[in-house]
């Protein structure tokens, strides 16, 4: 129990207290280039002389506090939030996202691969904004069920796109950019909901219904795959195989359905998108597509 009178001051030239949240019993703060935790009532037991365990504490019920970084922070409150594993958050400064967990305080982007990405999509439009709700910032939320946080960056520059980015914690790797942008995240353990960003008056429910379809609107997707085995030798890709299942509303398999459509690039040559056309450039043997 906190009382009204019971506070303890940060270094304020880290900028204002942004967010406090609480995570496997700890209270951590966040400022817009720092964060930490708040020692609440500690208390050590020791073994007396006679066996007895005696437990020593402090009289202040907010004893202390500890910086875990003086250089990373967050700006965007509502970019802030917590998975079983970790907290996530956003920070706009050095446009990257960070993981503080059992292995400490994680970079996600240059270590991940996601350098470029961020370097060249996120605007600094987004260091003066953070009201998601008027379709301005950067807001986060735990999808419970896939085991992923998600991220919408909202209110960009009119030359950057607005994008909601998913990481797995399954693969420790950002892994989808998904077709959904809205205004606000409703989470739990076992549903995950957000405001549909077309109409303030209704929610949607994600993870169930049909595949790609998000608040009545259905939308393509894309797979794209890296491969280039043995990067020292110079090689040739001739085949492509792979193993797909596609069935119907009844749940019954398509045998001749499969992607409709695929391109082939490196950084200086491009396939072009090739239509496939099962049986005639795309033939299935037992239960792989072979091209």
């Amino acid at each position: 129990y906190i009382k009204p009178l019971n506070f303890i001051d940060v270094d304020g030239n880290h900028g204002p207290i942004n967010k406090i949240l609480t995570f496997n019993d700890t209270v951590m703060y966040f400022q817009d280039n720092a964060y930490g935790r708040v020692a609440i009532n500690p208390r050590v037991q020791v073994q007396g002389a006679d066996d007895v365990a005696i437990e020593l504490g402090v009289g202040g019920v907010l004893h202390d506090f500890t910086y875990n970084s003086t250089t990373i922070g967050s700006k965007h409150q509502w970019s802030i939030f917590q998975s079983p594993y970790g907290v996530y958050w956003f920070n706009i400064l050095d446009k990257k996202t960070y993981k503080f967990g059992g292995r400490g305080t994680e970079e996600l982007v240059d270590m991940k691969g996601m350098h470029s990405f961020y370097t060249s999509n996120i605007d600094q439009t987004l260091l003066t904004q953070d009201n998601p709700l008027m379709s301005k910032g950067v807001h986060g939320t735990y999808d419970y069920l896939n085991k992923e946080p998600l991220f919408t960056f909202l209110g960009q520059h009119s030359t950057k796109d607005n994008f909601t980015i998913a990481y797995s914690e399954a693969v420790g790797a950002w892994t989808s950019f998904m077709d959904f942008l809205p205004k606000h995240y409703i989470n739990s353990r076992t549903r995950l909901l957000s405001a549909n960003p077309l109409d303030n008056n209704s929610l949607y429910r994600h993870n169930i219904g049909e595949y790609l379809n998000f608040y009545e609107d259905y939308k393509d997707f894309k797979l794209k795959i890296v491969v280039n085995p043995a990067p020292d030798r110079t090689k040739m890709f001739e085949n492509i195989s792979m193993h797909t299942n596609v069935k119907n509303e009844g749940g019954f398999s398509l045998d001749k359905k499969t992607f409709e459509k695929l391109s082939c690039y490196t950084d200086y040559q491009h396939s072009g998108e090739r239509i496939l056309n099962p049986g005639i450039n795309i033939k299935r043997k037992e239960r792989e597509w072979n091209l």
